[in-house]
């Protein structure tokens, strides 16, 4: 009797320790399906401009229903539906209009300034992204941010992931190595035969004696192929 109550004593004792961790790795799993899907939501988004002329989509249910997304995913985090943006939207918790800054941690894409995309992504109608509804500290750091309402989940951001992830899936050809040379690669060793004046590359780098002329006479003089 008395070693079981040693031994409930010291499960008990194990228990109370590996809780916080246990806590801890259950809310990392957590975030990493945040991630997961909020970046679903921005990917659909982004395929469903792509398919309509940079028009944004005008409701999450659009994006079901077209199988730009799979499924209308929950936040992890508070197991509710994510808070979409758009015209006029305002971050949830905050107060700054989405579309009036960039996101922090993103970069401006190509060709016009990042102020001007941001104000044509303000001016356009539609959900350009979405943000959980969570006002909590993370333990990630997710785009240089630690609040779950400040991560960015939008389309010009997943435009810019897929952007850098295209260059490597289809990597250009090896130049040079190519013996005989040919288009799109380094210039080759040239021919083995046949060089200025019918000489032909000797394996030391000079060159040869000239190739003797093959037809029905034979070599000059006479000779057989053995002297």
């Amino acid at each position: 009797m008395v070693a079981l109550l040693v031994g409930m004593a010291i499960a008990a004792i194990w228990m109370t320790a590996a809780l916080p961790a246990w806590r801890q790795q259950a809310q990392r799993q957590r975030e990493d399906d945040l991630i997961f899907r909020g970046e679903q939501y921005a990917r659909a988004i982004y395929l469903y401009q792509q398919k309509n002329r940079g028009a944004y989509p005008p409701s999450i249910d659009v994006l079901v229903s077209g199988h730009y997304l799979r499924k209308k995913w929950k936040d992890p985090i508070t197991n509710a539906d994510f808070v979409p943006l758009g015209n006029g939207v305002s971050l949830p918790g905050t107060n700054q209009p989405a579309g009036s800054a960039p996101p922090a941690g993103s970069s401006q894409g190509p060709g016009r300034s990042g102020q001007q995309g941001n104000q044509g992504a303000a001016q356009t109608p539609g959900i350009t992204g979405v943000r959980s509804s969570s006002t909590g500290t993370s333990i990630k750091i997710y785009q240089q941010q630690q609040q779950y309402n400040l991560w960015p989940f939008d389309a010009r951001l997943a435009q810019l992931r897929m952007s850098r992830q295209m260059p490597q899936q289809g990597q250009p050809g090896r130049q040079g190595g190519n013996d005989r040379g040919g288009p799109g690669g380094a210039p080759g060793r040239g021919p083995q035969q046949g060089g200025p004046g019918g000489l032909t590359p000797a394996r030391g780098g000079g060159l040869d004696r000239p190739a003797p002329p093959t037809g029905p006479g034979g070599p000059p003089g006479g000779r057989t192929g053995g002297s």
